[in-house]
Parts: C-alpha cells; structure tokens; sequence
C-alpha cells in the first residue's frame, strides 16, 4: 500500500504534493503508461529526445562541436544511424582530461541549477561530472516506477546498510530517519528508516539489523550474502524482512538463493551509475532487467564498437537524455552485459538477461582469451571454512587469492581448493594463497571478489 503526502496545511487526504514530488508524480505517471508502449512508437519518441540533446550539445557544449557535426546534420533516418555509430565512443579517461570541455556553456534556466558529481573510484580513477536539477527529477521519476514494479508497502519500515557519505558520524552506529528517504518520503507516507554505515564488520551488522528488524532491506549483493550466511550459521533471525533491494554490484543466482533460503525474501535489483543514473531495474516478474529508455539510451558493443545482438555481451554504453549541464554522449560505463529477447511481463522496455561486471573482473588465460567467472561463496564454504575471499589477477602466472577463514587451512585444504579454483578457471594457475582479517571495500563500498590487473 502507498499513501500519497500531502504538503498543504489542512489537506491530508487527497494528498496535495509539493511542486518537485508533483513533477516527479507526473512523470512516472507517464513512465507507467510509456513501458507498455509499442517499441517503435518509444523508440520514436526516444530518437527526437536524442535529436534535442545532440543539437544542445554541438551548440554549447566545445567538446562536441565538430564530434556531432554530422550526427546533428543528418536529414533521414539511414543517415543519422550510420553518423550515429560513427560517433567515437566517450571514454572515461576522455571525461577526466576534458572536463571543462565538456560543460555546457549554456544550460537552460527551466532546467534549474546545476550541481557537482563525483563517483568514487572503484578502478582508482573517479570522475567528476555535473547535472541539472532537472535530470535528478527524471531519475527520481524512475526510481517512483520502481517502488511500482516491487510493491513494497511503504508504511512498513526500511533498512540501508551502504557507503555513507564523509564526514556521516552517525553512519557507524546506526542512525534513525522519520521517512525511507528524501525521495520516497517526499512523495509517500513511509514507515521509519534507519541506515548503517557499510564501514561496519557482519557480526556489527547483523546485530544492528536484528535490534531494528526491518521490513525491507538495501545493500550490496556481496554484503547481503556475507549477511545471509552470519544470520542462518548464528540463528539470528529477522522475521519481518520480506524484501531485498540490492545495489551497485553484480547480482549472482548464489545471493538470490541464500537470501531466499534464510530469510525467505526476494531481491529486487537495481543497476545504475553515479554520473549516469538508473539504466536499468528488475523486472517485477523474472530475475532479468529492464532499461530505463525513457531516461537513456543502452548500447551493448563489441571490442570494434559495433552492436551485439541478443544474447552476446558486450560492453555498456549509454546517453543520459536529460542532462544538459555536461551531456555524456555514447559513454562507456566500463561495465559488460548482454541483451535478452522480449520479456514474458508484456512491457516492452529492452531487457538487459545478464550483467557481468568490469572489463577488470575478466580473467586473461595465458593466450590472452578472456573469461567471465561465476565464482560462489559455496565453492570456497565446502572446501574450508572461509568467510570472505577475493582473487586477484597480478599477472599471467600470478594468481593470489585472498581468504578472511574462520580458522587456518591445512595444505589439503589449499590443495583442494586450488584445483577446484582451476576448473574454474578453465587452465591450471599458479595460485598462492594469502590470509587477511577483513577486505576492505572500494571507497564507494563496494566487493569485487575478482580483480584482474594484467
């Protein structure tokens, strides 16, 4: 159940909105209707969005001016397709060198101020970018449509365990909030939040969230599984959580299955960037995702830049259609997925069927193939008693694999699980193994359990 807030003295029901929650209403009233759409009237409506951006951008934008010449002068549908894969893809080193270069020297009044980004780095290299007011309000119109598509009540309450922002005290010890948050409160009645700091160890964790028992949860994937382990192997239990939402990582069939087995509750997957915004949520019915295409326009490419069909990953690249402060055109996100055929839910927004991850969480085999891994924490778990772990890539005969262990590992132990670790890797490594209390997170929070630096 939702419950509209109301913003006028007197009037609590119907709920009279403030002017930002109204737009946002407005438009993931018009997100509702658009995900049924016929895909070439959305895709129609998609390109003359496209069309306004690019013009916007070889106007007032000095990075784009002679890039976009072409795209911006062509007169049929043939010619802007072929200029438009002709455009270079943006990278993100391009972003860092030319920052100055590709701020809009003319946003828009209407599209209210404009505010600094900064991702945090998970390859060491963050970004800073910049985005209107306006943009924020397409992205919380999309995160409006998610709350839709999950059903969750929203006067029940709400947990967020997640990178806290410098100079948040509060976040190591838990802090209380009267609403979810800023977006959901402004726009529904909400039950109370409450937020831990990622920072946190599990045993920390799992006790904070039995004291607050949530209804509803927000966390890495990877945090969520090390959470669900601690819960079941320690008898902690968590009677009111029904649903997960999980963020910033990759989502693995082993997470899904944990969270279902102990706490009986489905994850609801969302797949989005700092400097970009949503791209992507669960669908409400299948495990797969659904682009936001409203917001932004998803390119799966080959290593020559070319369109992979369904069902062949590729790398990310996508157009925000709403920043004009500092338009990302033909972006690589840095991150690889692959296309799915049209979805059994009757929307007909794209499907995203898989989302891999970094182009660094890719193992290169002495031949200089690369493979994607499926690595599970149950492949480690009924070897020895490991609690966490990471395997990093330093080079093509350098293997290590970081392990947190409940207790040390015997030589048969290492052996079992180096041979089970080179089935896995399709190629017999040398692999050395290293012992850790804790491994630490990116700055942004994140767990990448394999890191390749060849």
């Amino acid at each position: 159940m939702k419950i509209y807030r109301s913003a006028v003295p007197g009037v609590e029901w119907p709920a009279i909105p403030m002017a930002k929650p109204a737009t946002q209403m407005a438009l993931a009233y018009q997100l509702m209707q658009s995900q049924w759409w016929p895909r070439r009237l959305r895709r129609a409506w998609q390109a003359r969005q496209l069309v306004q951006l690019l013009r916007h951008a070889q106007l007032t934008v000095p990075f784009y001016q002679t890039r976009l010449m072409d795209v911006v002068a062509a007169k049929t549908q043939n010619a802007f397709v072929d200029a438009w894969l002709s455009v270079p893809v943006l990278e993100r080193a391009d972003v860092q060198q030319h920052k100055d270069e590709l701020s809009s020297n003319h946003v828009p009044e209407s599209h209210g101020p404009v505010t600094k980004i900064e991702t945090s780095g998970t390859t060491g290299t963050p970004i800073a970018t910049r985005s209107t007011m306006f943009a924020g309000t397409m992205m919380g119109a999309m995160t409006l449509r998610s709350h839709y598509w999950r059903n969750w009540d929203t006067n029940l309450s709400f947990a967020c365990i997640r990178h806290a922002a410098n100079g948040d005290e509060d976040a190591d010890t838990g802090r209380e909030l009267p609403v979810w948050g800023s977006l959901t409160g402004g726009v529904f009645h909400t039950g109370p939040g409450h937020f831990l700091g990622i920072r946190n160890d599990i045993e920390t964790q799992a006790d904070w969230l039995a004291r607050v028992n949530p209804h509803y949860l927000m966390t890495y994937p990877t945090n969520a599984l090390h959470l669900a382990r601690y819960c079941g192997e320690n008898g902690i239990h968590l009677p009111n959580l029904a649903g997960i939402e999980t963020v910033s990582e990759v989502v693995t069939p082993e997470v899904r299955r944990v969270c279902k087995d102990t706490w009986n509750a489905d994850i609801f997957a969302n797949y989005s960037a700092l400097e970009t915004g949503p791209i992507a949520y669960q669908c409400p019915d299948n495990e797969h995702y659904h682009v936001q295409s409203e917001a932004a326009l998803v390119e799966i490419l080959d290593e020559e830049n070319k369109p992979c069909p369904p069902g062949v990953p590729g790398r990310v690249v996508i157009t925000p259609l709403h920043n004009l402060a500092m338009p990302l055109i033909r972006y690589a996100l840095g991150d690889y997925a692959e296309f799915g055929e049209a979805c059994s839910c009757g929307r007909t927004l794209p499907v995203l069927s898989r989302i891999l991850g970094r182009r660094r969480n890719m193992l290169v085999h002495p031949d200089g193939r690369k493979v994607w891994l499926a690595l599970e924490a149950e492949m480690f778990t009924r070897v020895a008693p490991v609690r966490q772990f990471q395997i990093i890539q330093h080079a093509l005969d350098d293997i290590e694999v970081r392990l947190v262990v409940a207790r040390p590992m015997s030589q048969d132990q290492e052996g079992a699980l180096r041979e089970r670790l080179n089935e896995e890797f399709l190629h017999s490594f040398p692999i050395r193994f290293t012992y850790e209390n804790a491994i630490a997170r990116t700055p942004g929070g994140k767990h990448e359990e394999f890191i390749c630096r060849v």
